[in-house]
């Protein structure tokens, strides 16, 4: 399904030495240029499609983060509306196209007013700069934002189906039923439904990934004592299920302390 190649500009070392590109910024800028189109530099997306094609250890917020960086450092120029939600287009500045029209020139993004008007520049010499005229239905057409949706969610698709592969297919099942127990024990226990939010599933889905050795009972042991768990700040956190996740060694049943050991220690 991936062919070709994309040019990745040496100069971003120096940005990345200077601290005007972080490691993260880094990262979502390699996943927008390897996703763009070849023919024209444009990338369709958004922050949630990022956030759901890459590893789940970030927040979509963070993301967000990172491409104004990236936006206001000159790296991209976005044209996305306010309030808007769903993919948007996203000009690469300097991407080098590979195929198309605009075969061996680079993006002006800086110069380019809108979709449908791009600025390209010759690669070698002379910088000859290219005005190209898209059609007009490409920036805001539903019909297009339909179609870029339906491939957004292909993507999505393909990456959950390649990462199925390296794992094991009780991975998936098993988060789906640890979550079922774990809202219905909460709800046993204190009282009423608990008010977890996208971080929590978020660390639990990041957890339970990271130890995939585990049976499904030992999560709903260790998750059971933390509901009886009587610190104050458990009880003032609510028992959330990102705080769970974050202390869940804590409730590791410790095996009894061998008889010698325990009086050497004591002696």
């Amino acid at each position: 399904m991936y062919k070709g190649f994309v040019r990745l500009h040496r100069e971003l070392l120096g940005d990345i030495d200077r601290g005007d590109l972080s490691l993260g910024m880094f990262f979502i800028y390699c996943i927008m240029l390897l996703q763009a189109d070849q023919d024209t530099g444009i990338w369709w997306g958004s922050a949630r499609k990022l956030w759901l094609l890459g590893p789940r250890d970030r927040s979509i917020r963070s993301i967000q983060d990172n491409l104004h960086k990236l936006g206001n450092s000159g790296y991209l120029k976005s044209f996305h509306v306010r309030g808007r939600h769903g993919n948007f287009p996203v000009l690469i500045n300097r991407f080098d196209c590979t195929d198309g029209a605009q075969k061996r020139k680079h993006l002006n993004a800086a110069n380019s007013t809108d979709c449908t008007n791009l600025v390209y520049e010759s690669c070698g010499t002379g910088r000859t700069e290219v005005a190209m005229r898209l059609p007009l239905s490409l920036p805001g057409d539903c019909a297009d934002d339909n179609i870029e949706a339906a491939r957004t969610e292909g993507l999505i698709r393909t990456s959950r189906e390649s990462r199925k592969k390296n794992e094991p297919l009780s991975a998936h099942s098993a988060l789906k039923a640890f979550t079922a127990t774990a809202v219905s024990t909460f709800k046993q226990r204190i009282g009423f439904k608990p008010s977890w939010g996208e971080k929590d599933f978020v660390q639990l889905a990041s957890l339970m990934r990271r130890h995939l050795e585990l049976p499904e009972s030992e999560f709903e042991v260790r998750w059971d004592r933390y509901l009886t768990d009587t610190d104050a700040f458990v009880i003032e956190q609510g028992y959330s299920l990102a705080l769970f996740c974050s202390k869940f060694d804590s409730y590791i049943k410790h095996p009894p302390l061998v008889r010698g050991l325990s009086e050497s220690r004591l002696s």
